[in-house]
C-alpha cells in the first residue's frame, strides 16, 4: 500500500463572527492566498475569534496580558512528531481586532483579515519579526510578495501595526 499524502486543506472556523458579504469576500481572498503560496500537501486551520478570546490566548502562550490581531501556533517545532508530517499549525485572528485596524488603516475587514493571514502564515513557514530588524524586513517583503501573487494590493502589508 502506497503511503498517501493529504491534499491542501484549510479549515476555517468561527467565521459566523463576520457579517455574510464581509465573509464571502475574506474567504476568496484567503483562498487565493492560500493557492498563491504554494504550500506541499498540508493541514492548516484559521480560528476567527473575539478580542477577549485571543486576549486570554496571548496571555498564556506569549505571557502578554492584552488582545492582539493574529497568533500563530505552528505544528512543527522543535523535533519532529511522527503522523503531524502535513500538518502545518493554526492562525487565530481577532475579528474585533481586524475591524478596528481595517477602519483605522482606511480599507475593509476583508482586506485587513487577508493581510492577517499572510502574516500569520508566514510565521508557521518560520518567518519572525521580533527577533530583529533584518528578520522585520524580510517578513515584510515576503507578505508583499504573497499578496501581491494572490492579486491584492501589496501595499497592504506596509501598514503601520503593533508587534
Amino acid at each position: 500500500m502506497k503511503n498517501k499524502t493529504p491534499k491542501k486543506k484549510l479549515i476555517i472556523s468561527g467565521e459566523d463572527l463576520l457579517k455574510p458579504s464581509t465573509r464571502k469576500k475574506m474567504l476568496r481572498l484567503i483562498k487565493k492566498v492560500y493557492v498563491a503560496a504554494d504550500l506541499p500537501d498540508m493541514f492548516l486551520s484559521l480560528h476567527f475569534t473575539t478580542d477577549k478570546e485571543i486576549k486570554a490566548l496571548n496571555l498564556q502562550w506569549r505571557g502578554k496580558n492584552k488582545a492582539t490581531d493574529v497568533l500563530s501556533f505552528a505544528a512543527q517545532e522543535g523535533e519532529q512528531m511522527p503522523g503531524f508530517d502535513f500538518v502545518l499549525g493554526d492562525i487565530v485572528i481577532s475579528v474585533d481586532t481586524a475591524r478596528s485596524q481595517a477602519k483605522q488603516l482606511g480599507h475593509r475587514t476583508h482586506q485587513e483579515i487577508a493581510v492577517l493571514f499572510v502574516h500569520g502564515l508566514l510565521h508557521l513557514l518560520g518567518l519572525d519579526h521580533e527577533r530583529d530588524e533584518e528578520s522585520a524586513i524580510r517578513q515584510v517583503e515576503c507578505e508583499m510578495a504573497l499578496l501581491d501573487r494572490a492579486d491584492i494590493s501589496p501595499l497592504l502589508a506596509l501598514t503601520r501595526r503593533e508587534l
